[in-house]
């Protein structure tokens, strides 16, 4: 098979272009493209914010170097979210599946300097860049801080479950979930 594809450029005076992408497949946008497993690609120029919709399949939805705004959307299915935080704009992850028997996944991926990674009330931050997770419609929360020496702190969330991977480096975990009884937390390095 061979997968097209298309560019899509924004225009210079835009200052809200958007490209909306639906489609029930596994989605990637990276610095300047969106790319489907089964549809192929869309360059993007001077476009500032994108928006990924699955369907009612399950559906992998990833975004990693994208400087604008991003909003994920897996609708129905089990559907996992990937997100390199620390290198996004902003990001907004908002699974409409009404199902309560399928789990959703969001794994937020730190870099690979010394990464400050916190999660308070239902805000999750790489450095300076947040996701606000209270309507995302998630059940399980990773957070890996990759390669670095990084620094987790973990206060007063009203998130399900959270799983914090330091991986590389010599990580610092700070964890305050006194107060939040529905909250369990994961530790592995």
């Amino acid at each position: 098979r061979i997968y097209p594809t298309f560019t899509f450029n924004g225009g210079v005076n835009s200052s809200n272009d958007e490209v909306i992408f639906a489609v029930d497949d596994d989605l990637a946008l990276t610095n300047n493209a969106l790319s489907s497993s089964g549809s192929g690609k869309l360059q993007l120029t001077l476009v500032k914010q994108v928006t990924l919709t699955g369907g009612p399949n399950d559906n992998i939805l990833k975004a990693s170097g994208w400087a604008g705004s991003v909003t994920l959307d897996g609708q129905g299915g089990e559907d996992l979210y990937m997100l390199d935080l620390g290198t996004l704009g902003s990001a907004i992850v908002a699974d409409s599946g009404a199902d309560a028997s399928e789990r959703d996944d969001l794994t937020v991926l730190g870099s690979v300097g010394n990464d400050t990674i916190t999660a308070n009330g239902t805000v999750v931050s790489v450095g300076a860049s947040t996701i606000d997770v209270a309507s995302s419609g998630v059940e399980m929360i990773s957070i890996a801080g990759m390669a670095g020496d990084d620094t987790f702190t973990i206060d007063s969330v009203t998130m399900g479950e959270i799983s914090l991977d330091g991986l590389d480096g010599s990580d610092i975990y700070n964890l305050n979930v006194c107060g939040s009884p529905n909250t369990v937390v994961f530790v592995s390095d």
